[in-house]
């Protein structure tokens, strides 16, 4: 056994264009695979990142019916002042972070042009930083204060409307007691997060505005909760608690799991999707690893045929291919690792800008247009194995065809 292994070796070293074409066939195909794997875990994972970050918390409390509703905004089933505030309390009880919020719809147009519908939140911005990151992606001008009379506006908004810092934008909206009410609101800052649905469709004020302007009165019709481990269930129950035992019984929660079930139930159907693509690119490698192994062993059909000749056995001329094989398949499985480490770093450090592919296209993650990669060492190890694996199988059956042969048809195979 020793003396066939130091062959298959010496093979390996003696055809060494051979070795190198079908090796590096052999990594890129596994190099593929632990890039493609990176990048669709990234897109999920981010989405779901993006959920909690910009427009859910962990949970949120709101009244029965906004749950039911929350979809249209209504400003009819919002949280009262007291209310609010012993929800607050509860939040600072709980070692939660958390910020009232008050979504309406509204048309927002620019030097008397045409209307477009947006969800404008009034919030409280220093605690709303605490909770949500748009501050965190300010591209142009200032976030918010608390007394601002301003609008904080998406850089989607800018590009729609054709306004900047600085200029003036026309709300047209519902108050509390569905009274029209048009507001001429100077923008103050330009935001740019990396979550398209927010990007596309919210803009913010303070509090301090809609009260003055809206009849709001210190309502809110949600209150958004972010805990300090990223955990929602040991504060949530907490709050359910603490809520029965104010006896705040119209109130309810919801985590951002069941107000995102729409996208979750995406995501499942995308990873059955994404499992079908990975599953292609494995069947892509699969084949052209079959092509490059049997074209090898098929050219080498004269070298089987002397092998026998000389008086080695054909389970031994067998083992020797196979083992070359598995070497040919460590080979290129070890470049294949060390190029989808290299991709993945990348992916990892500055990622691929599809802005230019996707532009305003809703390609169903919520994740901007630059797309990163996350590091899966399960798949890498699966990739690895794998293209040793698929390289031994292949190699067994030309291997037993080619044995099977006269040894004089060998000697003389073409």
């Amino acid at each position: 056994m020793k003396n066939i292994v130091i062959l298959a070796f010496k093979n390996l070293t003696r055809h060494k264009k051979r070795t190198i074409i079908t090796s590096i066939a052999i990594a890129f195909g596994i190099a593929l695979l632990i890039w493609m794997d990176g990048m669709l875990k990234w897109a999920d994972n981010e989405s779901k990142r993006n959920l909690k970050n910009y427009e859910f918390g962990n949970f949120i409390v709101c009244t029965k019916e906004y749950a039911d509703d929350r979809k249209d905004f209504p400003l009819d089933s919002v949280i009262e002042k007291p209310e609010v505030e012993k929800v607050l309390i509860i939040a600072e009880n709980t070692g939660c972070f958390s910020s009232p919020r008050t979504g309406f719809r509204s048309m927002m147009s620019y030097k008397r042009g045409f209307g477009l519908p947006y969800v404008v939140f009034a919030i409280d911005p220093e605690l709303d930083a605490k909770v949500f990151k748009i501050k965190d992606n300010i591209i142009q001008g200032n976030y918010l204060d608390k007394n601002s009379e301003g609008i904080l506006i998406s850089a989607y908004c800018k590009k729609e409307l054709g306004i900047d810092i600085g200029e003036y934008i026309i709300m047209e909206t519902r108050t509390k007691y569905n009274t029209m009410q048009a507001l001429r609101l100077k923008v103050t800052g330009i935001f740019d997060c990396p979550n398209p649905i927010v990007n596309k469709n919210q803009l913010f004020i303070t509090r301090t505005m809609a009260e003055n302007n809206l009849q709001l009165e210190g309502m809110a019709s949600e209150i958004a909760f972010r805990t300090e481990n990223g955990d929602n269930q040991p504060a949530l129950n907490k709050v359910k608690t603490l809520l029965a035992s104010k006896k705040l019984t119209l109130l309810t929660t919801q985590t951002w799991q069941e107000y995102g079930s729409d996208y979750l139930a995406i995501s499942q159907t995308k990873k059955g999707g994404s499992k079908i693509m990975i599953f292609l690119i494995f069947v892509i490698v699969a084949v052209g690893i079959i092509n490059t192994m049997t074209m090898s062993i098929f050219e080498r059909v004269r070298e089987m045929g002397m092998l026998r000749a000389l008086g080695m056995r054909d389970n031994d001329v067998i083992k020797c291919f196979i083992i070359e094989a598995a070497g040919l398949g460590l080979i290129g499985s070890v470049m294949g690792l060390f190029l989808g480490v290299c991709l993945t770093i990348y992916g990892v450090n500055v990622g691929l800008d599809f802005t230019s592919s996707f532009k305003d296209m809703d390609f169903g993650y919520r994740t901007g247009t630059i797309f990163y990669n996350e590091w899966n060492p399960g798949m890498m190890l699966a990739a690895f194995i794998f293209g040793i694996l698929c390289s031994v199988l292949v190699s067994i059956l030309p291997s037993k065809k080619a044995v099977k042969m006269e040894i004089t048809d060998s000697i003389r195979y073409l």
